[in-house]
């Protein structure tokens, strides 16, 4: 969905989209700050390039998040309630295990989260090394030497196995988890 970004008001166009992810042509981009006329200087997520966009060309739509594969762990990205509101994903109002959000957005991992570009369940349990491994948006397993724990939103809710095992207190999260597989 695009959302109209046709308003007049530059200063408050550009206190909404400035310091924020928002898509360009199916591509997460950073915006930088605007210059002159209706073009936005901007930064492609996944290789660094920048260059000016026009303000037509920007979706401003909510980004989702979910879990960021980092090497073997995989926090679960979040927005935090802040007294301001801005387009996309603002890089003020996320939070994830304590890392900055701007030393991750320009990696493949991060571009990866935004597109919900994950493995399979599968691929994830056949993981030889003891780490986090997301394999949706919402989902991730926590290998351990002796056992795979399921986790939904960063909260631990079951058992991993050849078939993923919930907790009885969180059984309404099957159609999710079934979704997701």
């Amino acid at each position: 969905m695009r959302n109209d970004v046709s308003s007049d008001d530059k200063r408050w166009f550009t206190h909404k989209i400035a310091n924020c992810i928002v898509m360009h042509r199916g591509q997460p981009v950073y915006v930088e700050r605007s210059n002159e006329g209706d073009r936005w200087l901007v930064t492609r997520c996944s290789d660094k390039r920048t260059f000016l966009a026009r303000r037509s060309s920007l979706d401003i739509s909510p980004i989702p998040v979910g879990y960021l594969q980092l090497n073997r762990i995989a926090p679960y990205v979040s927005r935090i309630p802040r007294r301001t509101w801005k387009f996309g994903l603002s890089t003020d109002n996320c939070a994830f295990g304590g890392y900055p959000m701007k030393a991750v957005i320009f990696t493949e991992n991060f571009v990866d989260m935004v597109l919900g570009k994950y493995p399979s369940y599968k691929e994830v349990l056949n993981k030889k090394e003891e780490g986090t491994y997301a394999f949706s948006r919402n989902w991730a397993v926590r290998l351990t030497s002796a056992t795979a724990h399921l986790y939904y939103r960063g909260k631990q809710v079951g058992f991993a196995d050849e078939e993923p095992v919930l907790s009885s207190a969180y059984r309404f999260l099957r159609e999710d988890l079934e979704e997701s597989l």
